[in-house]
């Protein structure tokens, strides 16, 4: 009986030391898969050492509540630094592209990418990128298009937008409205910057006021006071009069004739969104009122990871970011190995190199492991 016992407490230790050394090595791999994802953003940001410090504890406690490991947060950290978001922004930016791409199909580097260069195209501190991605899930909720969709076209659009007058919100809502009626973002935002520029040179007076004003059905004054105080509610008002002209029976193109819209691509594209017109009105409202509500993006995330496989993938992130913290107290051993590895195999190269026979060479090797076997081993060396 003692003789069993002590086999099953035998074998229970193995099993034990078994699993902490598998434990030890998956740590240790995944804190060097980190620390080398991690290098990338090195390369991007402006920071002192605290800081790097500072944003790799974010990304690797971030990681506990997300579907993304650490290291692909690092990814995303590094995009974000490319396109010049600061130090003290890219947490933050981080794990609002993180939650985008568990909610969104707007997900990882390519959402990175989308959302700062958005921020930047309407003039927007990248501080602000949360509440934009919030109006964006909204509109990709609502409306006939995704998320992706809308952006394209929006960053096609929003500089032009932006210079005459449009929010960031009623950007995105344009062109989720001209994205719903199945029209290409180059297309559509071509369409849109045309319209947009034309009706703006008519209110700073440069001709085409009172064609405008015709199609919205509207006096010339009238149309003129609403474009100043609202350039979005003034091409609504085009477009909706536009369409009007349709159920009328009168010559749509012709109309845009008039103010210098009549190009096949882009009559064809403005004729479609005035379709929409009701589409319009309800992605500005829907933009406007999520702008200050503020709620879609968590909404969104916590739905898609209310389940089954969003939980599961949350728990790798979990047990990823405990092997990350585990595995760090390994790689200062981990680079002493390394380092001790590599300037012993460069004497064997050496000294295999100046043997005049492979005899000699057999030799020489032999003798050089031989201290990597005896007297403790490879540790006693290195430590």
């Amino acid at each position: 009986v003692g003789s069993a016992a002590s086999g099953m407490i035998t074998g229970a230790v193995v099993a034990t030391l078994s699993a902490v050394a598998i434990a030890m090595a998956a740590g240790a791999k995944s804190a060097v898969d980190f620390e080398a994802a991690f290098a990338g953003v090195k390369k991007t940001l402006n920071a002192t050492d605290a800081q790097f410090t500072q944003v790799a504890d974010d990304l690797i406690n971030m990681a506990r509540f997300l579907p993304q490991t650490a290291k692909e947060l690092a990814n995303i950290a590094q995009v974000a630094g490319q396109l010049g978001v600061a130090v003290d922004d890219v947490a933050r930016f981080t794990e609002v592209i993180a939650k985008l791409g568990g909610a969104t199909d707007l997900a990882g580097e390519m959402g990175a990418t989308s959302m700062a260069r958005f921020m930047k195209v309407i003039g927007q501190p990248i501080k602000n990128t949360e509440a934009f991605a919030n109006v964006l899930v909204e509109l990709g909720n609502n409306t006939a298009t995704t998320e992706s969709e809308i952006i394209q076209l929006a960053l096609n659009f929003g500089a032009l937008g932006s210079q005459v007058g449009l929010s960031g919100e009623e950007i995105l809502a344009f062109s989720a409205a001209m994205r719903e009626m199945g029209q290409p973002a180059a297309a559509g935002a071509t369409a849109l910057n045309k319209l947009f520029t034309n009706l703006n040179k008519a209110v700073l007076g440069e001709g085409g006021l009172a064609e405008f004003a015709d199609i919205a059905g509207m006096g010339m004054l009238e149309f003129q006071e609403l474009a100043e105080t609202s350039m979005a509610a003034a091409a609504q008002a085009v477009l909706s009069g536009l369409n009007e002209m349709s159920a009328a029976g009168k010559d749509q193109v012709a109309a845009l004739d008039t103010v210098g819209l009549a190009r096949d691509r882009v009559s064809r594209a403005l004729i479609s969104m005035a379709k929409n017109e009701h589409g319009l009105a309800k992605a500005r409202k829907i933009a406007n009122e999520e702008l200050i509500r503020q709620a879609a993006l968590d909404k969104e995330f916590a739905t898609r990871q209310d389940t089954v496989a969003g939980q599961v993938d949350i728990l790798k992130s979990k047990i990823n970011s405990f092997a990350i913290r585990m595995g760090e107290t390994l790689l200062p051993v981990i680079r002493k190995v390394v380092d001790f590895l590599g300037r012993f195999f460069d004497g064997l190269f050496f000294i295999v190199s100046a043997s005049k026979n492979f005899i000699e060479a057999i030799k020489a090797i032999k003798d050089g492991i031989h201290p990597l076997v005896k007297g403790g081993g490879i540790l006693a060396l290195i430590i």
